[in-house]
């Protein structure tokens, strides 16, 4: 059921463009996706298919693709001034998989949620966020997405952190004779600080 969501998303976005009232059918089909999703791993449990790695492998990736057409819906619905940075919050949004991933292959740990922000916390700021937007105009969205891309930015650079200096601690702790500083704490601060202070300028 994702993938008629995906196309349905898409459609939106290009209709958006005229009508911005639309993003209130993209939240309906947000909730249509998340009813889809919890009733497809039931199903799986229940009829015990057994296709836990095509599961896996399939649920997640459609899972990515359907919030990269939810901002690509953005991008389109929003004045063409404010689309770029629409497109740069669909690179951190990547970063948010992709580091998720990693740690699941580095530490056999499937996290999916930081701050008790998970997917499910996900769809809902979704629906808020166009329920808010469709009545409010596209105007307004296009000069919040600098702030909302700077606010990602931010999250993405703080959970990378965290989750390294983990992933650091858990390879210290195997070796209790090593004296080994963190080589990588003090660069990523400063490049966090670097990177926050080029997305506050162009914001301005």
């Amino acid at each position: 059921m994702t993938v008629p969501c995906i196309l349905a998303t898409l459609a939106i976005g290009f209709l958006a463009r005229r009508d911005i009232s639309w993003l209130h059918a993209l939240s309906l089909l947000v909730f249509i996706q998340y009813i889809c999703d919890l009733l497809d791993g039931e199903l799986g449990r229940r009829r015990r298919t057994g296709l836990i790695r095509w599961g896996y492998y399939s649920d997640h990736f459609l899972d990515y693709v359907f919030v990269g057409t939810i901002i690509t819906a953005y991008y389109m619905a929003v004045p063409p001034t404010y689309q770029v940075h629409v497109f740069l919050m669909m690179v951190i949004v990547g970063g948010f998989f992709v580091s998720t991933y990693l740690e699941h292959g580095a530490t056999g740990e499937f996290i999916m949620s930081e701050y008790g922000f998970g997917p499910t916390e996900a769809r809902l700021f979704f629906i808020l966020f166009n329920t808010f937007f469709a009545s409010t105009g596209k105007i307004l969205l296009g000069r919040f997405a600098p702030f909302a891309l700077a606010l990602l930015v931010a999250a993405v650079i703080i959970t990378a952190y965290r989750k390294q200096r983990r992933l650091w601690k858990m390879d210290l702790n195997s070796l209790p004779d090593s004296i080994l500083s963190h080589p990588f704490q003090k660069g990523i601060i400063i490049f966090s600080i670097l990177l926050l202070v080029y997305v506050i300028f162009t914001i301005l």
